[in-house]
């Protein structure tokens, strides 16, 4: 006898852009995949003794829910075994010293019309709030330029935040300077005779992306 033909879509076999095999469910859909097709396996069953003559249909759905259950079993087994995605490395967030400050300078220039928020044209003011409030972070070599090879050989290291209370940027340097007399500019004190000045530093640098994150370049700029 012929056995009409039956279009039947298996939960949790529906395309939902995954691989095969992967798990796409939460735990409630699972346990309803599991109960459904175990419920469609017995009532297939029972319906194979009941009306023997339509034994081939009722089997189909029994394997259809035999199949559903398997899958529930996978999905709940695969979602155990689930590796977490790896979180960035603590190098990854940490700022990169990539720009000197000639670079933010000219980039806060072209980008900000040579204005900075309080609408000066001295955009080092900025740079020491953001330094001094530890929203940008300033490297630079220990010590002056006058202090001979040893000091130049220094590494750089992050200026604290501190240091920008009574020290700023001898901007002129890096405004009508070039980059070898910024390299040689040093962090200048405010009161210069001032007893417990802080050591200045030089050759400074920070993070590109943190500049752009502070002052963003205009729209449609790269």
């Amino acid at each position: 006898m012929a056995v009409p033909p039956v279009n039947v879509a298996l939960p949790g076999f529906e395309g939902r852009g995954g691989k095969r095999g992967r798990p796409q469910m939460g735990a409630r859909k699972r346990a309803a995949l599991s109960l459904g097709s175990i419920a469609l396996t017995l009532l297939s069953a029972a319906g194979a003794f009941l009306a023997p003559k339509w034994w081939p249909l009722f089997a189909f759905f029994a394997v259809a829910g035999l199949v559903g259950a398997a899958r529930a079993a996978w999905l709940r087994f695969a979602a155990g075994k689930k590796t977490p995605a790896p979180s960035p490395s603590h190098a990854d967030s940490m700022p990169q010293r990539d720009w000197s400050m000639q670079d933010a300078h000219h980039y806060v220039l072209n980008e900000h019309h040579g204005r900075n928020r309080m609408g000066s044209r001295n955009p080092f003011h900025d740079f020491r709030q953001a330094a001094r409030d530890g929203a940008l972070t300033v490297w630079g070599r220990p010590g002056s330029i006058d202090a001979g090879t040893d000091a130049a050989s220094k590494p750089p290291e992050k200026i604290p935040p501190e240091h920008w209370t009574a020290m700023g940027f001898d901007y002129m340097s890096y405004v009508f300077g070039n980059a070898e007399d910024a390299r040689r500019a040093a962090t200048a004190p405010d009161h210069e005779h001032r007893r417990g000045n802080p050591e200045p530093y030089r050759d400074l640098a920070v993070s590109s992306a943190e500049v752009k994150r502070l002052w963003p370049p205009r729209r449609g700029a790269r």
